[in-house]
């Protein structure tokens, strides 16, 4: 397989995951009829969305709009044209790992099979229905956690003690966070009475999940905090580091690591 054809599919795994975290398939559907399907991304971090656009070669970004309630922007991926929806059907299909995502995916794919044009020109599309979960052998938790994943730590103010974590959360689907649990290791918890927290710190599995994405790497802003991630890891754990640990400057320098990737800093 060439190398082109290997990232090529390693995008498509990443979308996959990211469109599951952060992705709307919608329908307008009456009856036994149906008049439009569109596919939705919003994002805070635009780029992402035209690194999407650019290999697909098609879909609009849009943008800012704000959150009404904290007013922060974001950005719109949208997929409405019929042929285009086609091709993301095709690129999404039999891929999917969330429940709630293959129950949305089949309307969107049951919908567009209605569409007069798609039933006249014969373009219908056969659902896949397969059991897919999430494995740290193709890309589809990297773009989950492009979509869904958080860096993050703590460091006592005496630098006595500190540790980095790394979550995941979703809404619901028990089974699959059964699944990375036992992929990623950390301890699950649900909180809210709706949403399940995967909560890694042992360094070892940190570490597994640190040489994961270097194979298959993020795609987003969020691979800046990544790297702001494996220098404290590589601070905090490489025997040479400690020693420097104790100078002002190297504890400025790491303050400021901790600091950019929401690190919280005992007082």
């Amino acid at each position: 397989m060439s190398i082109e054809k290997i990232n090529k599919e390693k995008f498509i795994q990443w979308f996959v995951g990211f469109a599951e975290g952060n992705g709307s398939w919608n329908v307008n559907e009456s009856n036994s009829s149906c008049s439009k399907v569109s596919f939705v991304i919003n994002q805070k971090d635009p780029k992402v969305l035209y690194k999407i656009k650019s290999f697909f070669g098609f879909g609009t970004v849009n943008g800012p709009y704000y959150n009404k309630i904290t007013n922060e922007p974001y950005y719109r991926y949208y997929v409405g044209n019929q042929k285009n929806t086609k091709v993301l059907i095709e690129a999404l299909n039999g891929k999917l790992v969330f429940k709630k995502s293959m129950e949305k995916f089949e309307a969107y794919v049951n919908c567009y099979n209605k569409l007069p044009d798609v039933a006249v020109f014969a373009n219908r599309v056969l659902l896949e229905k397969k059991k897919t979960f999430p494995s740290y052998s193709d890309g589809w938790l990297s773009g989950f956690i492009d979509a869904k994943g958080c860096f993050s730590g703590y460091v006592k103010k005496d630098w006595s003690n500190m540790s980095l974590n790394f979550s995941i959360s979703q809404k619901g689907e028990k089974e699959i966070f059964d699944c990375l649990n036992k992929l990623i290791g950390g301890f699950l918890s649900f909180e809210n009475k709706k949403h399940f927290r995967l909560e890694v710190r042992k360094f070892s599995d940190i570490q597994s999940l640190l040489d994961y994405l270097e194979n298959y790497p993020l795609r987003s802003s969020k691979h800046i905090s990544f790297v702001r991630f494996k220098k404290i890891r590589v601070r905090i754990t490489v025997e040479n580091f400690r020693w420097s640990r104790l100078g002002r400057r190297a504890q400025e320098r790491l303050k400021k690591l901790v600091k950019a990737i929401n690190v919280s800093i005992e007082k």
